[in-house]
């Protein structure tokens, strides 16, 4: 099971997601001398992107997306869709959204959105998962200037999960809503969600794992019980009354009860033991043979792959390295070619291509047993196999060396 921290986090591992057709990389001012690859560009001095939206500061050799502009300003549309609110509200003196690299940990504020590592913008499934995330939290902080986690928390991700349904990306919200909270410890369980602890918990916890699960079955709660709209209305609602000025949190949960009810609190406990079976994790949605995008993680704190550990396939599945590959390279990485380890309950086989295309060879696996394999110069992967789900973890020290 995929667990969300990590996820939100993007330290072990990317969902599998549509691989987009990228434009050529955009030129950059004359003085910066840059390489040229398939969906980005690499260059030896620091670039900014600016609009009337958002600023981002890229820092030299950073990759990026050609295209990462019309992405963040798509990004910021849906959210703001999603939501109903505006990241530029009237009341407020908020100019463009600030998109920095500062080596901090993801995390939205009402300035901007701060990214622990640029490879952000090369992950294709975790890069819009990351700014949808995090530009919610900004969004939030712009219109209401108060730090309740749970509630924080089940805004950006149910947002992020409304913006999944609304672009047609099933697999991610089916990991939003499901993989990603399929287990809660018992223990905690019995003891938060009860009378009156679970109002004592969203009143004073301020971080943690118990405020993705919890806060995000409460806003799930919510927006049955109420309206799927609930949380934006809150925050459009608090933010008239409270305006710009900050506030407390016990504020803030006493005007949450004037929105639904005053015992919203205690009819939640009583509603989530009946209706725990919603947060049963269910099979994921059937792989329609769109590549998978591999991306590795290579910076100062890690050097590891990202991984997708299952992968359900009718047919065949095409595992795509490209992106990867050029990225290793421009940390300073030889590019070994593709190994991995590969498990699956039914046999199945594995053509190995070179970039251009080229096959290279062709290998068939053994059902129910885990196998390691390895394509030399392989660029993509194409797996046949009939209606099964493949464990397939790449091995970083065999795909790249020094």
């Amino acid at each position: 099971m995929i667990q969300f921290k990590k996820f939100c986090k993007r330290t072990t591992r990317t969902i599998a997601s549509l691989l987009l057709v990228m434009m050529l990389a955009m030129p950059l001012h004359a003085t910066a001398s840059s390489f040229d690859f398939k969906n980005y560009q690499v260059s030896r001095v620091a670039v900014t992107i600016e609009n009337d939206v958002f600023s981002m500061a890229i820092p030299a050799n950073a990759p990026y997306y050609a295209d990462i502009e019309k992405k963040v300003l798509d990004y910021c549309a849906w959210v703001q869709a999603a939501t109903g609110l505006s990241f530029h509200p009237l009341s407020t003196s908020y100019a463009k959204i600030s998109i920095t690299n500062d080596g901090g940990h993801a995390y939205g504020g009402s300035f901007g959105v701060n990214l622990q590592d640029m490879d952000y913008l090369l992950d294709v499934g975790g890069a819009s998962y990351v700014y949808l995330h995090e530009l919610t939290h900004t969004l939030q902080y712009r219109l209401v200037q108060i730090d309740c986690q749970p509630f924080a928390e089940a805004f950006a991700i149910l947002t992020s999960a409304k913006v999944a349904k609304e672009q047609g990306d099933d697999y991610l919200y089916w990991h939003l809503m499901s993989d990603n909270y399929a287990y809660v410890d018992p223990a905690s369980e019995k003891d938060i969600v009860s009378s009156p602890a679970f109002e004592t918990f969203y009143r004073t916890n301020d971080d943690g794992w118990d405020n993705y699960l919890y806060g995000f079955r409460f806003g799930v709660y919510l927006e049955i019980t109420y309206d799927p709209d609930i949380l934006s209305t809150i925050i459009k609602n608090f933010a008239a009354e409270a305006g710009t000025r900050s506030t407390t949190r016990d504020a803030f949960v006493d005007f949450i009860k004037t929105q639904t009810d005053a015992d919203v609190f205690e009819d939640f406990v009583n509603w989530y033991w009946k209706n725990k079976k919603l947060f049963d994790q269910q099979p994921p949605p059937p792989q329609k043979g769109d590549p998978l995008a591999y991306m590795p993680i290579i910076n100062e704190y890690y050097q590891g792959y990202s991984v997708t550990e299952e992968v359900s396939i009718n047919g065949t599945a095409t595992l795509d390295f490209t992106d990867s590959h050029a990225y290793a390279q421009f940390k300073g990485y030889c590019v070994n070619g593709i190994g991995a380890s590969v498990y699956a309950k039914k046999a199945l086989t594995i053509e190995a291509y070179d970039q251009k295309g080229g096959l290279l060879e062709t290998k068939s696996i053994t059902a129910k047993k885990s196998t390691n394999v390895f394509f030399a110069d392989a660029a993509y992967l194409v797996i046949t196999c009939d209606a099964d789900t493949i464990r397939f973890s790449p091995d970083f020290e065999r795909c790249y060396s020094k």
